[in-house]
């Protein structure tokens, strides 16, 4: 639900379903539609100035009814022909699963 005075006046959207205010267009986590998961990047990140951490991806996997993938910026998300593969470097962590993982 957007609160449409609010983002008039500071040009910013609260994203009830992560319990977090985003900038006008940074969107959500719904994946445009185009994937059945959901994806939080910046995972333990302090450059955003938002609780990123584990715990917070946690609450946020707890809102939603669909896998969601939580990444670091050393890690990204390779989907072909439906297949999800994760590339990493860093940490990642998948929530809704039929067997929650955690990356390396």
């Amino acid at each position: 639900n957007v609160d449409r005075e609010t983002l008039e006046r500071t040009g910013v959207y609260y994203d009830d379903e992560y319990d977090e205010a985003a900038p006008l267009g940074a969107g959500d986590a719904r994946g445009v539609g185009l994937v059945d998961f959901y994806l939080r990047p910046h995972l333990n990140s302090a450059d955003f100035g938002a609780d990123l951490s584990a715990a917070a991806m946690e609450r946020a996997a707890a809102k939603v009814d669909r896998p969601l993938y939580a990444i670091d910026d050393q890690s990204a998300l390779a989907v072909v022909d439906g297949d999800v593969r994760i590339v990493s470097e860093g940490d990642w962590l998948l929530f809704n699963a039929e067997s929650d993982q955690e990356g390396p």
